[in-house]
């Protein structure tokens, strides 16, 4: 890894969520909801944890999958790496 990404880590840029039995039970009822893209796991844990932190802009290259996904209440995510 480039010392610069362990440097943005070690300052705090990166953390590890503990994804409890509830957080699952959850990213299941999307995954079974989204089955026709299909939403894998790394698409429901980055949804959950907009949902549980607030967040409404997110980084990921998965553009197409997350102009479709949406939040409970219907509000969609922005992608900050999308041009």
């Amino acid at each position: 890894m480039p010392p610069r990404f362990l440097s943005w880590v070690a300052l705090g840029g990166l953390s590890v969520a503990d994804l409890t039995g509830s957080a699952l039970e959850v990213m299941a009822s999307w995954m079974r909801q989204y089955g026709d893209l299909p939403m894998d796991l790394a698409d429901a844990s980055l949804l959950w944890l907009a949902h549980e932190h607030g967040l409404r802009r997110i980084a990921t290259l998965d553009c197409r999958d997350f102009g479709v996904y949406r939040l409970p209440g219907g509000e969609g995510l922005e992608n900050l790496l999308e041009a």
